[in-house]
């Protein structure tokens, strides 16, 4: 593979926080925009097999991220990572991954070149022909971890790669955040496991930025867009938009004055959520940006 960039500890470009951990990697293999290396990144890493509610998430999330010109980091891993890439891609934003393999066996998947069309960044500490071998992954988690400023972890289960990675953020003194779940969902578990062993606690996407302002307070967070635009409400949403409306509320409230079912009553709503027409917060629907 061409234009593959070795970085070496002796390099301007080699991470200083990377410095910190026991073992720091000898070098660090590149491909791509090797400058994002310099730029303020947040990881966002989650479950393979995620649910509707952390994949809309983590596209609102990324995209209140990237609003603020701050670099997406994760694994290119299935579910909440190229979750992740995909929409900062979509939001013309930056994005960097960490992978667990060699640049050989990754490139064969869409997301490899679709990062590197981009202006993204791929980074590795392995060799191109190094497959993806299970031991190379806490690894991986390391250097990410180190990479970022914040980690974000969106659906975690227990016994998971994305647990690892939480753990290795509290290891490490990095901030890490995640969302409250259902105490009788195993997938959020891992969630309100972290909650208790000192992440911090977000209720909604919209939380993050005032969260990293007092963390970083000398980072520049101001929105790229001026002004908030218009939302063109679609007529299939208008009565339901009008309840909410009036005040917050919550679905069976939502269910009652509109008349519908609860089942056809939550698939209107995610679509709704998945436009930015409105968002949820601890059960309650709000109008977005009203």
């Amino acid at each position: 593979m061409e234009n593959i960039k070795l970085i070496l500890k002796s390099s301007t470009y080699y991470p200083k926080s990377l410095l910190t951990l026991k073992q720091p990697p000898e070098f660090l293999l590149a491909i791509g925009n090797i400058d994002l290396l310099n730029t303020f990144s947040i990881g966002i890493v989650g479950a393979r097999a995620c649910t509707t509610q952390s994949i809309l998430l983590t596209k609102q999330l990324v995209n209140e991220l990237c609003n603020r010109n701050i670099t997406i980091l994760s694994g290119m891993a299935d579910g909440i990572d190229c979750i992740a890439h995909e929409t900062c891609i979509e939001a013309h934003g930056k994005t960097i991954a960490v992978i667990g393999s060699g640049f050989d066996i990754a490139e064969k998947r869409r997301i490899f070149s679709n990062i590197l069309d981009n202006d993204g960044l791929i980074l590795s500490e392995y060799f191109p022909d190094i497959p993806a071998f299970p031991y190379n992954f806490p690894r991986r988690n390391q250097i990410l971890v180190s990479l970022a400023k914040s980690i974000i972890a969106v659906e975690i289960h227990i016994k998971s790669g994305t647990m690892i990675t939480a753990e290795e953020a509290l290891k490490q003194r990095v901030p890490l955040f995640t969302f409250p779940g259902d105490i009788y969902d195993k997938k959020y578990h891992g969630n309100n496991l972290l909650l208790t062993r000192g992440a911090f606690c977000i209720n909604s996407y919209l939380d993050i930025i005032d969260k990293l302002k007092k963390i970083y307070p000398t980072q520049n967070f101001s929105s790229t867009h001026s002004s908030t635009p218009h939302i063109k409400i679609p007529t299939e949403f208008q009565k339901i938009y009008a309840i909410i409306e009036e005040a917050p509320q919550d679905i069976n409230t939502i269910a009652r004055k509109f008349n519908l079912p609860l089942k056809n009553l939550q698939s209107q709503l995610t679509l709704m959520e998945l436009e930015n027409i409105i968002y949820k917060r601890q059960n309650i629907y709000y109008i977005y940006n009203k």
